[in-house]
């Protein structure tokens, strides 16, 4: 049988089947630490916290551009959990340049139980990135323990049991 040429419109359909069954894991070049607890791990224990953030353009990186249009490579991310109450930090993630060493700087203060004031109360390495975590301005929200609960619930009433489906057959 000879090799026959496909449509236009059978090729759009054969891209977009493979295009639906292509994995959607982008490889990007980001540079990304975590310390202490994610917000996932932070409801499964069933605490109230204050999650902080910061987008930023690291001096070096506006002093190096001189002046050129922002670059979103050079954005950076900067995020800080805190029990809502005690003040204690629980989590400390960054994404952008330098943020490895940066954070692992902070894994005494989670590892001491330093609280947010605490650390409002250090002066930031300057001109760093660092100077992110120190002295973030109110939570850009709240997250009540009460609201994880009713969360879990509601999903495990949605889920029916392991098993189920298999009986209803």
């Amino acid at each position: 049988m000879p090799y026959e040429q496909p449509t236009r419109s059978q090729h759009a359909v054969h891209i977009q089947a493979s295009m639906h069954m292509a994995s959607k894991h982008p490889f990007l070049s980001l540079i990304v630490s975590l310390q202490g607890l994610t917000e996932e791990q932070v409801k499964d224990k069933g605490m109230s916290f204050e999650v902080y953030t910061s987008t930023f353009t690291p001096l070096k990186a506006t002093l190096a551009a001189g002046g050129l249009p922002d670059n979103i490579i050079q954005k950076g991310f900067a995020k800080m959990l805190v029990e809502l109450g005690t003040g204690r930090l629980l989590g400390i993630h960054m994404v952008g340049e330098d943020a490895p060493e940066i954070v692992q700087g902070y894994a005494l203060a989670l590892k001491l139980g330093v609280t947010k004031q605490q650390l409002d109360s250090v002066v930031g390495v300057h001109p760093t990135a660092a100077e992110e975590l120190v002295g973030m301005k109110g939570p850009a929200r709240v997250v009540k323990a009460e609201e994880n609960k009713d969360k879990k619930q509601q999903q495990s009433q949605a889920e029916p049991p392991m098993g189920s489906a298999q009986k209803a057959r």
